[in-house]
């Protein structure tokens, strides 16, 4: 994610929390990320990194103003006038995550090389809250690569419990004995 998004996403949660409207700004900046990922056509629109032409924002008022709360919209025009509108996916992205730390929630990545079922994911949820403090929000994603175990992603940090893991470790262990002087080979 670009910081540039992080910090518009900031500036925005801060504004929206300052004048009690997070959740409904929360909404809309939820809304607009479905519409971006479900129309090709509205991605490429945002992705323009052209100049706010009157013909831009005519359009996005006519799509999007009636639907979006004040702020959210005068957020969107901001975006559009500082050729900014293709940061707007991103900054959907981070301004959830910063909802979601004020409410205790954390976004996990749990990778494994097989389907996890509920009650496994779940045991695992509690174990990263028992540790954090943080409730878990998991997205799961399959990976044979892992050959067993999972691995755990969150903010920029990466918990590698899986057997590929354990094996590239022991690699590195091994060739960096290799290479301390007396041990040959």
């Amino acid at each position: 994610m670009k910081r540039a998004a992080r910090r518009y996403a900031k500036a925005l949660f801060d504004l929206a929390v300052a004048s009690d409207q997070r959740d409904r700004v929360g909404a809309d900046m939820d809304a607009l990320l479905r519409l971006i990922r479900s129309s090709p056509e509205f991605a490429a629109f945002v992705a323009m990194p052209i100049a706010g032409s009157g013909a831009r924002l005519d359009l996005l008022d006519r799509l999007l103003r009636a639907g979006l709360h004040p702020l959210s919209w005068r957020f969107v025009r901001f975006l559009l006038q500082k050729r900014r509108l293709n940061l707007l996916p991103d900054v959907a992205v981070a301004f959830a995550g910063l909802a979601d730390r004020l409410d205790g929630i954390l976004a996990v990545t749990l990778a494994s090389p097989y389907p996890l079922g509920s009650p496994e994911t779940a045991g695992i949820a509690e174990r990263f809250t028992a540790r954090t403090g943080l409730r878990a929000r998991i997205e799961t994603k399959h990976d044979p690569a892992l050959i067993g175990g999972f691995v755990l992603g969150y903010e920029d940090r990466l918990c590698d419990f899986s057997l590929a893991g354990a094996l590239q470790q022991l690699q590195r262990q091994w060739t960096s004995r290799a290479a301390e002087p007396g041990i040959q080979r």
